[in-house]
């Protein structure tokens, strides 16, 4: 039976993270522990090992997309082995577990992560409004960020004046800064030394 390869918890306070690329195609052989693909949290770029050996047999989650902790990014298994539609995914399934009439079932198309739903809230952005980009049209923390701005935010952008693109890295360190200074109170010291 083939095997899912979820993502992992990567040890970091975000919950989502991109997946740049892979390394191994579909089809091909991937040994236990061999790298298979990078992902990149607000931190780093890291190496995802393969927690199965066989044969990549589907990337489910194409390169440069957001992925959640815990979400199925590809299956493993034995050449020629079909990947079961009885096999459900973490998404299917925890559709299945949520009552009639709540917020995840009443939304047409996938389903919207928690953390994309607080921040829509907190921006005042219509999720129904909402053009995903994810996998299978899913709305991602940036999609809502980009309809604010298209609704007359006053939401920061995320190039600098120049023009070059900011890597998730200096997001991540421009937030950390943000949040310091809102958040602690900034204390100045000064000192005098005698250089003679």
């Amino acid at each position: 039976m083939a095997k899912e390869i979820k993502m992992p918890d990567l040890g970091t306070a975000v919950k989502q993270v991109t997946l740049l690329n892979w390394c191994k195609e579909e089809g091909e052989f991937v040994k236990r522990g061999e790298i298979i693909c990078e992902v990149e949290t607000d931190k780093a770029t890291t190496e995802l090992e393969s927690i199965a050996e066989g044969v990549l047999l589907k990337q489910v989650v194409p390169a440069n997309s957001e992925v959640e902790v815990g979400e199925v990014i590809a299956y493993v298994g034995q050449e020629g082995e079909s990947i079961s539609t009885s096999q459900p995914s973490q998404e299917s399934a925890a559709k299945q577990d949520l009552p009639q009439g709540s917020p995840e079932q009443t939304k047409s198309g996938p389903r919207i992560a928690t953390m994309v739903r607080n921040l829509a809230t907190k921006l005042n952005v219509d999720l129904n409004a909402v053009q995903g980009s994810g996998p299978g049209g899913r709305i991602t923390c940036q999609d809502v960020k980009e309809a604010k701005q298209m609704a007359g935010s006053q939401e920061p952008p995320t190039t600098c004046q120049q023009g070059a693109a900011i890597s998730k890295n200096q997001l991540g360190v421009a937030r950390t800064i943000t949040k310091s200074w809102q958040e602690i109170v900034p204390i100045s010291v000064t000192a005098k030394v005698d250089m003679s």
